[in-house]
């Protein structure tokens, strides 16, 4: 599942989940919550590749959420 390169699509919201971020690799597309996306990054690191794109996108996804996060709470 990992072996393609995957490019950075967009950012959804869903329900329990947080924002989620989608990438795809032409012909697949895959989401990532923000452990998923830690694992990946993980995992190209350790086969020496480049995860430039997926950290920057991990950047956005820790602040997106934790904007909803702030967000929910101060209309509960």
């Amino acid at each position: 599942m990992y072996q393609k390169q995957l490019k950075f699509a967009n950012f959804y919201e869903l329900p329990g989940e947080g924002v989620v971020a989608e990438f795809s690799n032409g012909t697949e597309t895959f989401l990532f919550d923000i452990q998923g996306l830690q694992y990946r990054i993980i995992h190209l690191k350790q086969e020496n590749r480049d995860a430039s794109e997926e950290e920057k996108v991990l950047a956005r996804l820790n602040s997106l959420n934790n904007t909803s996060v702030q967000h929910t709470a101060k209309q509960g």
